[in-house]
């Protein structure tokens, strides 16, 4: 579904002009998968998205993640949310945070179970990119809907106290696919002109509980109350 109803803020507008600017140098790094939910995440030279689907084998694209069934589209009532077809990181951002926490390096970027991890786009850069179309590779295209927050869960399975509020702002975003196609490592990423028919599809954050995109330990009352009141209807 697309809509040209959409406005964007100057500091994503800017990003489009001839397709270049912000994250215009930036290169895929990494790409993972699981099976299901859970499972660890397996490294990949070469994958392959599947446009309205996911990555093939993926848990989202086999309908088997943790949140397959419980993150609803605002979009479409009833259907899935788009973006849980693709998440997308950047390492340099997870590289930064984890220092400022006083963290070391990871060993692996697929410890924090997103599919694509970039070099060139900074925290900001990479949120600022929420309602515009991102080319990755050659002819793969997604957009961009929304903040894909960290859980306390990844945090409990990486072993580092504090993570979730450490990496917050730096946990990538959660993308549909448009366009899909063959995708390696050292592809590169870059914001679509804004004159591509991408840029027209509508921005779908899905239902999410209020307070979903706030720190948990700054939501306030209100939204605690809310969301618990919609996670029981």
């Amino acid at each position: 579904a697309t809509s040209r109803s959409r406005s964007r803020s100057p500091e994503q507008s800017g990003m489009h002009e001839a397709s270049t600017g912000s994250g215009s140098g930036a290169s895929i790094v990494g790409i993972f998968t699981a099976p299901r939910s859970a499972a660890p995440m397996q490294p990949h030279a070469v994958v392959t998205l599947v446009a309205g689907a996911g990555i093939v084998g993926d848990r989202y694209a086999n309908k088997t993640g943790s949140y397959s069934g419980l993150c609803l589209s605002a979009r479409t009532p009833g259907e899935r949310e788009p973006g849980r077809q693709l998440t997308l990181i950047s390492a340099d951002a997870i590289d930064t945070a984890l220092s400022l926490a006083g963290y070391p390096l990871p060993a692996s970027y697929g410890e924090f179970r997103r599919n694509v991890v970039v070099r060139g786009y900074t925290a900001t850069e990479l949120l600022a990119a929420q309602g515009t179309e991102l080319a990755l590779g050659a002819n793969c295209r997604v957009f961009v809907h929304r903040h894909c927050v960290p859980c306390f869960y990844n945090e409990r399975a990486c072993g580092r106290p504090g993570q979730l509020r450490a990496i917050f702002q730096s946990s990538g975003v959660s993308c549909e696919i448009l366009v899909g196609g063959v995708l390696s490592v050292d592809d590169v990423v870059k914001p679509t002109p804004y004159a591509s028919p991408g840029q027209n599809t509508k921005q779908d954050i899905g239902t999410q509980p209020p307070g979903y995109f706030t720190i948990p330990t700054e939501r306030t009352a209100a939204m605690i109350t809310g969301a618990n009141k919609q996670m029981t209807e």
